[in-house]
């Protein structure tokens, strides 16, 4: 991929880190291109020390998420459904031909925007403003998964990728049809530093003339621990939300995945470091009630 990391922008302003996991994201896409045939046991040899074995989502309790739970899947979803408004957006287009990004050819926006999917996830479970921002602050709850166990599971891994944090946007022509689909991928990687709290690492699917790597809407990857977010109490959810509480908690321990509640230390008082504890919990609900509760 040597020819090809020549025509990579360059982004003088990364956060703390920020090279090395630009040249992270080179290396791995230059070791996809030349290995089409890329097992993930393969993949986690080469990248184990720079790669999360873990990875986090923090989320509200709603039917969406419970099926996430109870069905171990990681959903995928379009970078137009992203809640910032520029993430993968190339603003780069809009300042070079200074147009709005909204008049660009059909053809290409659809290409940019909506023929890749990808699927978010932090590095931690303790990350204040990540509970606030996605948990409903501490009203839901943050899934724990085991990236490496879907690795050495798999035979053709999906692709995971640090997030690249910095100020300074690089002008790209995306008219350019002929730009890799090397840098059509960074630049889905790319945020403003106000994300950079996130820690952020995407799953991505790129759309080929062979069509998604997967035609599914979600990575099924294990579950290894759910964490209760600190104002996760039965006094504060709906009837609904209890119902889909104690569901999670029956199925994490029939499938042997931890549950922890999270507790703010009170001495000394940190809001950053919190106590874990096993949640017990004694079996009681109507089945019919929670169907009518996850299908409206």
């Amino acid at each position: 991929m040597t020819g090809q990391q020549d025509n990579f922008p360059n982004f003088p302003d990364f956060e703390e880190d920020g090279s090395k996991k630009y040249e992270l994201i080179k290396d791995m896409l230059g070791w996809f291109n030349e290995r089409k045939d890329i097992t993930g046991p393969e993949f986690l040899e080469r990248y184990s020390s720079r790669i999360p074995h873990k990875i986090y989502k923090y989320r509200s309790l709603n039917k969406h998420s419970f099926q996430e739970i109870v069905q171990q899947k990681a959903f995928f979803s379009t970078p137009e459904n992203l809640n910032d408004p520029i993430d993968s957006r190339f603003v780069e287009y809009c300042l070079k031909t200074r147009t709005h990004c909204n008049d660009l050819d059909p053809a290409l926006k659809f290409f940019f925007f909506c023929e890749r999917k990808v699927s978010c996830f932090s590095t931690s479970y303790y990350n204040i403003l990540m509970w606030a921002h996605y948990a409903n602050k501490h009203q839901g709850f943050c899934i724990e998964y085991d990236y490496e166990d879907f690795l050495k599971k798999n035979s053709n891994t999906l692709q995971i990728y640090p997030i690249l944090y910095t100020n300074n946007f690089q002008v790209i022509d995306v008219t350019n049809i002929e730009y890799s689909q090397d840098i059509i991928e960074v630049a889905n990687l790319i945020k403003s530093k106000d994300w950079s709290y996130e820690d952020e690492w995407r799953l991505t699917v790129v759309k080929n003339q062979y069509g998604y790597l997967t035609e599914k809407k979600y990575a099924q990857i294990k579950i290894s621990a759910i964490y209760f977010g600190c104002n996760f109490k039965d006094d504060l959810l709906n009837e609904c939300q209890k119902l889909m509480k104690k569901r999670i908690i029956d199925f994490a321990i029939d499938n042997n995945i931890k549950v922890y509640d999270m507790e703010i230390e009170t001495y000394p008082i940190n809001c950053s470091r919190m106590v874990l504890r096993r949640q017990a919990h004694q079996r009681s609900y109507s089945p019919s009630a929670l169907v009518k509760c996850t299908q409206e």
